[in-house]
């Protein structure tokens, strides 16, 4: 009895404290690593599931080889055990896919995302939550390839499946909206881009999401910019401003960036003096972060010298 009970004990701690060193740090303590093979078998799924955390965990560090590696143990090991159809295996060909994107191999990481949908459609279904994940993915992948059409057709997918699964205003909704907005913005159609990007302002208002609320209006305020609607863009960058300053603080890079754009709103409105000092206030911010011979420091003088430039035309006749 002592023995089973030590037996079990050991297995335990060891298969829980290699997830933990996994889960923490990437990696496994050899010591207890040889414990969980002991007890749990080189192909085992609990292995495999280790297998893709380690995987997972060199991907957010940078370390892309050794994340692929680990990658296609977990897919080796799940698909002996469990079939190459089985629905376990579209983690994996997900994080697959997230290595070739951060690679920027478009082709690799568009098969790995289309296995990974085709593995959850034939599963659950087109219309569960689990495939609107593999939707997006690929939405987000064919709007950076500027295959516009593609990327309209799986973000609305992945949108509309959302919305009739969780609400019109649950939080889950923030990120397509955000994904939907850039992609009209890019593709040129402003009026369903700013129909986007007010939506997602609605959604993050409606539960309380500051840092998301500010990233769509910021957005918003760019179309508005570039439609010469300047004194709308005034309005919502300082809206924008006002929770970035509250939630990240005067000298944040993203606070003093809208500070910037609202100061060329107020240089198109001839609101001159109010302009030159926001953007004096912008660079001596980036000079803080930066320091004065940093390239995003000569960003914030180039802007400034733009302003004055146009202050110079207003008062040079032909």
């Amino acid at each position: 009895f002592f023995f089973s009970s030590r037996r079990r004990h050991t297995r335990c701690s060891g298969v829980s404290w290699a997830r933990r060193c996994v889960q923490e740090t990437g990696g496994i303590n050899a010591e207890y690593m040889g414990i969980f093979i002991q007890f749990e078998g080189q192909n085992s799924l609990s292995y495999a599931r280790v297998e893709y955390r380690i995987g997972y965990c060199n991907l957010e560090r940078s370390k892309y080889d050794e994340a692929l590696k680990h990658l296609e143990a977990c897919k080796s090991i799940r698909t002996t055990l469990l079939g190459d159809q089985h629905p376990l295996l579209g983690e994996v060909y997900s994080a697959i896919g997230w290595v070739y994107q951060r690679q920027s191999k478009v082709n690799e990481c568009s098969e790995a995302f289309s296995q990974c949908l085709k593995l959850y459609e034939n599963s659950y279904g087109q219309k569960s939550l689990i495939t609107s994940v593999a939707y997006y993915n690929l939405g987000i992948l064919k709007k950076n390839s500027r295959d516009f059409a593609l990327s309209e057709m799986y973000l609305k997918s992945c949108y509309n499946t959302k919305q009739e699964k969780l609400g019109e205003n649950h939080s889950e909704l923030s990120g397509c909206c955000v994904a939907l907005g850039n992609l009209f913005n890019e593709s040129g159609d402003y009026n369903q881009a700013i129909q986007y990007y007010q939506k997602g302002i609605q959604i993050s208002v409606a539960n309380k999401q500051e840092t998301d609320e500010a990233y769509n209006l910021y957005n918003l305020g760019n179309i508005q910019y570039k439609s010469s609607d300047y004194k709308q863009a005034l309005q919502t960058f300082e809206r924008t401003y006002a929770i970035r300053q509250k939630i990240l603080g005067e000298n944040d890079n993203l606070t003093l960036h809208t500070l910037k754009c609202l100061n060329e709103c107020k240089s198109r409105l001839g609101k001159i003096d109010e302009a030159v000092e926001g953007l004096n206030t912008f660079i001596k911010g980036q000079i803080q972060i930066f320091g004065k011979e940093q390239p995003g420091t000569g960003h914030a003088f180039y802007w400034r010298s733009l302003l004055y430039f146009n202050i110079c035309l207003l008062y040079t006749s032909d």
